[in-house]
């Protein structure tokens, strides 16, 4: 499992570097151009999926299905070329597995910060298509009778999607697959506890408004 932690962790580290490295010498570029700049917020709604338990010691756990999740999100990306972005995204979801809706547990709490490089392409007066690979960092909350302890998580995801132009504001929508996996531990009972990795992956559609 700590193997896999490291693989998450450099999986990321290495995609981020991939990602900022090169663009380094243009991040003044990116600050002298402000007004090519876009927020964005929305509804995202999580469907599919599995979730799965590995526990040192004892090895995987039969995955479990998701439930559907849903929440907010919302970012901000700043153009550096004319079909490249960089930004930031926020997301806070509520979190579910059939197995945890079965036993009547509380839906897991996710906020999740990420950078996210983005490609656009604007194919016609007011439609934009774009592309974007979120990093994120972020803390997952359990309820207390999963004997699962909070704890921090890495993801990442792609989606595509599009922005349509309705005057002052645009109309956002984008579809993705998303990858989140949460380092922490559990409650085996008599004074014993394993570190545990909780590992999700799940298609997500975000539905919002740019300005």
């Amino acid at each position: 499992m700590i193997e896999g932690r490291w693989t998450l962790t450099a999986t990321l580290a290495g995609l981020l570097a991939l990602f900022t490295l090169p663009i380094l010498p243009i991040l003044p570029v990116a600050v002298a151009r402000a007004d090519d700049s876009q927020g964005w917020a929305a509804l995202e709604l999580r469907f599919g999926g599995e979730g799965d338990l590995d526990i040192d010691g004892i090895g995987n756990v039969p995955d479990d299905d998701m439930e559907p999740g849903y929440g907010l999100s919302g970012g901000f990306d700043n153009g550096v070329h004319e079909h490249f972005m960089l930004g930031g995204r926020l997301s806070i979801l509520s979190l579910q597995s059939d197995s945890g809706d079965d036993a009547d547990l509380d839906r897991s709490l996710s906020i999740t910060v990420a950078f996210a490089p983005t490609l656009r392409l604007s194919v016609a007066p007011k439609w934009t298509l774009f592309a974007t690979l979120p990093l994120g960092l972020g803390h997952t909350s359990f309820d207390d009778d999963s004997l699962i302890e909070d704890g921090m998580h890495g993801s990442i995801a792609l989606y595509g999607g599009f922005v349509y132009d309705l005057g002052s504001v645009g109309l956002r929508m984008e579809l993705g697959y998303t990858y989140q996996e949460v380092f922490s531990e559990i409650d085996l009972g008599g004074g014993v506890s394993e570190d545990v990795d909780v590992e999700v992956d799940q298609f997500a559609l975000t539905v919002g408004l740019a300005f």
